[in-house]
């Protein structure tokens, strides 16, 4: 399995271990250099997504974020997949592509609700009001955003709560 942003390190494949396994990874990486023993390479690729979507290097966080995916997928970490479609569509939205933005943006509110993940569910449903603001879909942006502040509310979340106001005011 090719794994984008690890394949410049020469790292060939992934391979998903789980860590009550038994397996000694020590003796997995000597017999298989070129493979990515799969632990925490999900929250690393995570954590670089947010560096280079704060440096504005969207199209690495693009990749970064991408890859955050994928390893969230192979690892069964639903929150994982959840926040790296999150992220995702916030970087498409850093570049105005509006359309992916609201494809993985609404692909991440499903997950977050399939394992009700409620302070998730009210930033995606928060950035779904974004989205449609931007598209100037008054009536989708003004639903989202009144449901998003309600969860913002709901989760203790009063600083965004109070942002997500303010943006209704303005739609």
């Amino acid at each position: 399995i090719m794994v984008p942003g690890l394949s410049r390190e020469g790292i060939r494949g992934a391979l998903p271990l789980e860590r009550q396994s038994g397996v000694d990874g020590m003796d997995m990486r000597r017999a298989f250099p070129k493979v990515c023993l799969v632990g925490h390479f999900d929250k690393m690729a995570m954590e670089n997504g947010t560096l280079f979507t704060s440096l504005d290097d969207l199209p690495l966080a693009l990749e970064a974020n991408q890859s955050f995916l994928m390893l969230s997928e192979l690892t069964g970490n639903r929150q994982g997949v959840g926040s790296a479609l999150n992220n995702i569509g916030s970087v498409y939205q850093n570049l105005s592509d509006y359309q992916s933005a609201l494809d993985y943006m609404s692909r991440a509110l499903k997950v977050f609700e399939e394992i009700d993940f409620k302070p998730f569910i009210a930033n995606a449903t928060s950035n779904l009001g974004m989205i449609y603001k931007s598209l100037k879909q008054h009536e989708q942006a003004v639903k989202f955003l009144e449901r998003g502040v309600a969860l913002q509310r709901e989760v203790g979340h009063k600083l965004f709560a109070s942002n997500m106001q303010a943006t209704l005011g303005q739609v």
